[in-house]
């Protein structure tokens, strides 16, 4: 799918990822949502350069991290990816971790 971007309309918000071990202000990676399909892009040298990191249907990673911290009534200010296999976690404005893909793992199975 990586390959039609070009012909895909962008249909959500760019949403920028960061790393812990990285610099706190360096984008690591950027999230998008093109049609049906969410794309993830490592942003540069200090991760792996720029290249397809992740593809696949939506919802996206971001979105369903967003739907669970509401869900218990938190937001997600900012969000980080903790290693290559895509564990991802959202914290609110205050640096509190609120929702991680850990636990949409736990509660899907």
């Amino acid at each position: 799918y990586a390959d039609d971007i070009g012909d895909r309309k962008l249909t959500g918000p760019i949403r920028k990822i960061y790393r812990k071990d990285l610099n706190p202000n360096y984008v690591a990676y950027y999230e998008f949502e093109f049609e049906d399909w969410s794309i993830t892009f490592s942003a540069g040298p200090r991760t792996g350069d720029h290249r397809l990191v992740e593809e696949g249907q939506v919802p996206r990673t971001t979105d369903m991290l967003i739907d669970h911290a509401a869900n218990m009534n938190k937001i997600c200010d900012k969000f980080f990816r903790l290693n290559a296999d895509g564990t991802t976690i959202c914290e609110d404005d205050a640096g509190e971790a609120v929702a991680s893909t850990m636990d949409l793992k736990t509660l899907t199975t």
